[in-house]
């Protein structure tokens, strides 16, 4: 195991190395960032990388070797404008990450959005820096920028508060930012909504409890599958290691599963033998996640997306609350 310290250059000379001794077959690009600066140098190199968390749509390419076995953004972004505008928002304020990540999802978003009716603001993109969890980030100038679109959408809508929201698209410096956002009161008290990095988020439940309760942050994330084998995997999880379980936690089990399986199916660990094979494979086999099939990019089939939203229970000041699904089969949303 060799870690990246969430840089993308640091993963591309980490791959040099795994390359330079003869290994081609490797599980990375937990980030999208990563994934973008390291398939053009696997595929000239005739590598194979598995991610199991990578989701920028920028890094879905047809005929490559760089495969995902989550689905990408381009399944979350019309499931995001859709849970979205039936909630009833009409104007949105958006603020992202400076990155692959949040540009390809923004990218995405921003047109499905439109195309049901909905505004959307200057999207809001703050800096990026050398620490992966933007410490060193002032996200006030931001907040503040996004509490004078808010305050002009809330104008167009006759002052109207309830149908403008805000859509958060950040990894773990959400917690820092919904915690400065709460000294912005116009913005602080619309309707909040986040990407699938956000959704049953441990740091935040337990490092922004009140803030997160009272924006609520409904984000879709792929369904969790209810079958044996998921169930059983959870619950040795949590027993060994009394964190919550996530979706993307199954994502890398089955990653390497799959590796492991093609590679013993066709007798070869050699990259391009992989590479033919492994799509066959995934096709005809039902992970922990649920069945591995990809799309024509490499990528996870996209499932349904469940709704996830934060609350207090009586045993934790914050908590995962189920609040719907978004079916990408029938485009509805159905709330809970």
């Amino acid at each position: 195991m060799m870690d990246a310290m969430g840089q993308a250059n640091t993963h591309l000379e980490l791959v040099q190395r795994l390359h330079s001794v003869g290994v081609d077959v490797f599980i990375g690009a937990g980030w999208s960032s990563q994934g973008c600066a390291t398939m053009a140098y696997v595929n000239v190199n005739k590598m194979l990388m598995m991610s199991p968390s990578s989701t920028s749509p920028s890094c879905a390419v047809a005929n490559d070797r760089f495969f995902r076995m989550c689905p990408a953004d381009t399944a979350q972004a019309p499931a995001l404008a859709n849970i979205i505008w039936s909630y009833g928002i009409k104007e949105l304020v958006l603020i992202q990450r400076g990155d692959s990540y949040g540009d390809g999802l923004v990218n995405q978003f921003v047109p499905e959005y439109t195309k049901l009716g909905g505004v959307v603001g200057q999207p809001i993109r703050y800096r990026l820096t050398d620490d992966p969890t933007l410490s060193d980030v002032d996200f006030c100038p931001y907040l503040q920028q996004g509490r004078d679109q808010a305050q002009e959408a809330i104008t167009r809508m006759g002052g109207d508060a309830g149908r403008v929201g805000v859509l958060l698209i950040a990894y773990d410096e959400a917690v820092r930012i919904i915690k400065q956002a709460s000294q912005c009161d116009t913005l602080y008290n619309l309707v909040w909504f986040g990407s699938d990095s956000i959704a049953k988020s441990q740091v935040i439940a337990s490092d922004a409890p009140l803030e997160a309760n009272h924006l609520r942050l409904f984000s879709p994330l792929a369904r969790e599958p209810d079958s044996t084998k998921y169930l059983d995997l959870r619950a040795r999880f949590v027993e060994a290691t009394g964190s919550e379980f996530s979706i993307y936690q199954v994502y890398l089990y089955d990653a390497a599963l799959i590796l492991a399986k093609t590679i013993i199916e066709i007798g070869s660990d050699n990259a391009t033998d992989v590479t033919y094979a492994l799509t066959g494979v995934c096709e005809n086999t039902y992970g922990a996640s649920g069945w591995l099939r990809l799309n024509e990019y490499g990528d996870r089939a996209p499932p349904p997306y469940d709704i996830w939203y934060y609350a207090q229970e009586a045993t934790k000041p914050s908590d995962s609350h189920y609040a719907g699904t978004y079916n990408p089969d029938t485009l509805i949303t159905t709330w809970n």
